[in-house]
């Protein structure tokens, strides 16, 4: 990838960006839950089979269902991990995909002892599991950086880029700075 198309990449959503697209990812997640998928195929059948008016309660009743499922903590759990694997999977570099594989096994181990507490321990850690989520996503996005600095790396040749900075510093040592030796006494 050339600098130039590097430098054109979009930078970090803001916050706000970030939580409408974690929701639509939730909704998204949500409408493909089997048992939402059961009520819209019901709601089809009997709306287009029974009355036409049960279509639209159908349709009523699937949106509820989609909304109420998005809202449930452990799917927008599943929907961030659908995200991260299609963002691991994205990444083609080796290095930090086995990376991004090691961060996302230890996720995983955290969340499994979060759920095997109970109690006040519980609520304290679930503070805790929003925030390596965070810093998980923090790590994708990061890869995914690290990954566009490393192909640009593959592209450029390190004898020419030494050769530039030899010859630059050769013309710093041999500037002469008027204003600076006018100010300084001495001189």
């Amino acid at each position: 990838m050339s600098p130039v198309v590097a430098a054109r990449l979009p930078q970090l959503a803001t916050p706000s960006l970030f939580l409408n697209h974690r929701l639509m990812n939730d909704i998204g997640t949500a409408a493909r839950d089997p048992l939402n998928v059961l009520v819209l195929v019901v709601a089809i059948v009997v709306g287009l089979t029974v009355a036409n008016w049960l279509f639209v309660v159908g349709m009523l009743a699937y949106g509820a269902a989609v909304l109420l499922t998005a809202r449930d903590p452990a799917t927008g759990v599943a929907a961030q991990r659908s995200a991260r694997r299609a963002s691991a999977a994205k990444i083609s570099s080796p290095t930090f995909r086995a990376i991004i594989g090691e961060i996302d096994t230890s996720q995983r181990e955290i969340e499994r002892s979060i759920a095997q507490t109970s109690g006040a321990l519980a609520r304290l850690l679930a503070g805790v599991k929003t925030q390596t989520g965070e810093l998980i996503d923090q790590a994708h996005e990061l890869a995914r950086k690290g990954e566009i600095i490393e192909q640009y790396l593959k592209t450029i040749n390190p004898a020419q880029l030494q050769s530039q900075v030899a010859h630059i510093d050769g013309q710093i040592a041999r500037t002469h700075d008027t204003l600076h030796a006018a100010a300084t006494p001495g001189n």
